[in-house]
């Protein structure tokens, strides 16, 4: 790791975080300039169905998941795998209706390790979902920025869904910037 460093800093070679997978980055590519910065690490909750339609179960997942691209596309977080999170929702005993509160979501992620969880829920009819979204600040326990959509359920609602999800990532990445020290660890 050593030797990696000194050839990065004495050649002015730096791999790309996005090729590498890396949540570090140079800030420049200064060979004085040592800084590191360190991504946000996401965890982007499978949102809340309270139209309780099973039909409308899968945008659970699709509206998550449309955060992902416009996020990382800021350069300020990296997505986290949430593979495991409900073996973490159900030890930590928080129903999974329950983790679009903030405490909740907070605690899950500082168990996890996520520097911020976006969590949300979608209600609605037929013809319309209402779609609310937050992004947790977990150091902070704080909603950092929340938005909601009322989306036509037609043609064009993913498009609407791309819609809410870019419109909260510009001001995600402005509020929540890269970190200059490593972010804390899990805690579990």
């Amino acid at each position: 790791m050593m030797v990696r460093l000194i050839l990065i800093l004495a050649l002015g070679i730096y791999p790309l975080a996005a090729e590498q997978g890396s949540e570090q980055q140079p800030q420049s590519p200064n060979a004085e300039n040592t800084a590191r910065i360190f991504k946000r690490r996401v965890l982007l909750m499978v949102f809340l169905n309270e139209s309780r339609d099973a039909n409308k179960e899968y945008l659970g997942v699709s509206v998550a998941d449309a955060f992902s691209v416009p996020l990382v596309k800021t350069g300020n977080f990296v997505i986290l795998n949430r593979d495991s999170v409900g073996r973490y929702i159900q030890a930590m005993s928080i129903p999974h209706d329950d983790v679009f509160i903030v405490e909740n979501a907070t605690r899950l992620g500082k168990a996890i390790g996520a520097d911020v969880v976006v969590v949300g829920k979608f209600s609605g009819g037929a013809d319309s979902i209402l779609i609310e979204a937050r992004a947790v600040d977990v150091q902070a326990g704080l909603v950092s920025v929340q938005d909601a959509e009322q989306i036509k359920t037609n043609a064009s609602m993913f498009a609407a869904i791309n819609h809410l999800a870019e419109r909260m990532s510009g001001p995600m990445a402005e509020k929540m910037k890269p970190l200059e020290t490593p972010p804390p660890p899990a805690e579990v």
